[in-house]
Parts: structure tokens; C-alpha cells; sequence
């Protein structure tokens, strides 16, 4: 990755590649095949800046990725007919911001945030071009922030928050169906007995917080588990 540095705690950088998919014989041959599928040709951009010193090390970044003759299963909502196509093209965009601050010896938070968005745009059976949103699953933002406390040489804490935008999730001839947003809680607890024996305990969804990934497939709610650490 090209960087430059600016005096002693700046760097900006730079990336560029491509990438290419050939069509897997299932997409080839199997009763949806298309034996006229072209490989997917990607070429990916992303530049940044970071600052770190001893205290702070900051990073912000931002990419986009543009795919040409994207691998698309694709069904007919008229004749119900389906096979694998080329779309034209998918352009997807967004930013990765993440810092970690170290307030003292003892005490830091990290946080780190990450934004995405794109779209498809494809020319069906009938020959209509339409463009749409296609991330599915994929929640266009996702925060994480975590407090970490070394409270005396033996005991440390962390305790975690993790926050998820809504997603969508695709539905066979029908409307796209709403993955609601949540948060979840944790906390993480280690105690130093030497250096070859400790104990620790993780929390996790403190609030038991109900929410969906998939949909139809429950998450964990409030769960917990502990142990024993033995260093020889």
C-alpha cells in the first residue's frame, strides 16, 4: 500500500486493485446455468489518513468498489422463468473510521465505525434497465465502542456497546422485508492470580436485547461464560 508520511504522526495512503470471478460450473451448467456468463471484473479504490502518537491512533479511510458483469441469479415475475446473468455492473461505496485513545497507563477506548451503501443495475428478461439497492443483510451502519480498565495490576474490565443500523433482507416475489436495528451490552472481567494462572468472565447482551441477523432465526439473548486461564 503507497503511503506518505507527514512529519511523525501523519500517513496518508492509497490502494488500488482489481480482482476477477470466473461463473462456478453450478452457474455454468446446473438447470439455471448460462453457458454465455462472462467473469466479474472488479476494480477497488480506497485512500486514507492516520495520526497516531502515543496516546492516539486515529484512522479514517475510504473505499469504493465498482464490479462489471456481476454473477446475478435473476427470476422472470411474469413467466417465473430463473437463471443466472450478467448484471451490468454493482458500485458499492463507503467509509472505515476507527481510534483507539489511551487516556492513561490504565484507562483507553477504542471505537471503531464502518458505513456502506451501493447498488446493482441490471437489464432483465423484458430488456427494462432498473438499479437498486442490493446489500442485503447488510446494515449500512455498524458502531462499536469499548471502554478497557486495567483497575489494579491484577484486575481488568472492558465493557463493550455495539450498535446495528437496519438492514434488509430479500423475499422470493415480494417486498424486501426490514431487519430492525438493536444494540447489545457486554462486559469482560479477568483477574491475575500470576503469571500462569488467572480467571475470567464475559457478558454478553446484558439487556437480552430480541433481534435478527435472519430472519425466522432467533439470536442469543443474554448469555454469559467463564473459565480458567493456565499459562505454562
Amino acid at each position: 500500500n503507497p503511503f506518505y508520511l507527514i512529519e511523525d504522526h501523519y500517513k496518508i495512503f492509497a490502494n488500488i486493485s482489481s480482482g476477477y470471478h470466473a461463473p462456478s460450473l453450478y452457474q455454468s451448467y446446473s438447470q439455471y446455468g448460462n453457458r454465455n456468463l462472462k467473469p466479474e471484473q472488479s476494480v477497488n479504490y480506497e485512500a486514507g489518513l492516520q495520526y497516531y502518537s502515543n496516546k492516539v491512533n486515529a484512522r479514517v479511510m475510504g473505499f469504493v468498489r465498482n464490479i462489471r458483469d456481476v454473477l446475478y441469479f435473476y427470476t422472470d415475475p411474469v413467466t417465473y422463468s430463473s437463471k443466472y446473468i450478467n448484471a451490468d455492473k454493482q458500485n458499492d461505496y463507503g467509509i472505515e473510521t476507527e481510534a483507539t485513545v489511551n487516556f492513561s497507563s490504565s484507562f483507553s477506548v477504542s471505537a471503531n465505525y464502518t458505513y456502506i451503501d451501493g447498488k446493482i443495475a441490471t437489464t432483465d428478461f423484458s430488456g427494462k434497465d432498473t438499479s437498486y439497492f442490493n446489500l442485503y443483510k447488510r446494515s449500512k451502519n455498524v458502531l462499536n465502542l469499548s471502554l478497557n480498565y486495567q483497575i489494579t495490576k491484577e484486575l481488568f474490565v472492558s465493557a463493550q456497546l455495539k450498535t446495528v443500523s437496519k438492514a434488509f433482507e430479500p423475499q422470493y416475489m415480494g417486498p424486501n422485508y426490514e431487519l430492525k436495528g438493536y444494540y447489545t451490552l457486554g462486559l469482560y472481567g479477568q483477574y491475575l492470580f500470576n503469571k500462569h494462572f488467572s480467571i475470567f468472565a464475559d457478558f454478553q447482551n446484558l439487556t437480552d436485547q430480541k433481534y435478527f441477523v435472519t430472519r425466522g432465526y432467533t439470536t442469543k439473548g443474554f448469555n454469559m461464560n467463564a473459565g480458567v486461564k493456565v499459562k505454562l
